[in-house]
């Protein structure tokens, strides 16, 4: 499977060493074929297109890759190590935990209400 054909299926998972990698998942209930587990761990999320990847070393999910990148940093020898999504900050906010996943601060009222009069 190619990498569109992962992003048109909503599979999409962002890795720790640059590679994207598919999960079959499996859906928890019948109404909700978006959930999906990961298959080593265990745990489960909403899969939302390519807006939300999994990290393959820690574990946790994330909703953006702003958020996904933040919660990584780079060692001197070059290998990857994840913070603790609480701890990270994105745009000096905190990260948040909102269901089953960490997200960046939303977006200001005001931003949102000159998208919305743009749109109308």
């Amino acid at each position: 499977m190619s990498v569109s054909e992962q992003n048109r299926a909503g599979l999409c998972l962002y890795s720790t060493n640059g590679e994207v990698s598919a999960v079959a998942g499996t859906t928890e209930s019948p109404g909700d074929k978006r959930r999906v587990t990961h298959p080593k761990c265990g745990k489960s999320w909403i899969q939302r297109g390519n807006r939300t990847g999994h990290c393959a070393k820690c574990h946790e999910t994330f909703e953006g890759l702003t958020a996904f990148d933040a919660h990584q940093k780079l060692n001197d020898d070059g290998s990857v190590r994840c913070l603790p999504p609480a701890s990270v900050k994105v745009g000096g906010q905190l990260l948040r935990l909102v269901g089953d996943s960490w997200r960046g601060p939303g977006m200001p009222e005001s931003v949102r209400a000159r998208y919305n009069d743009a749109a109308s």
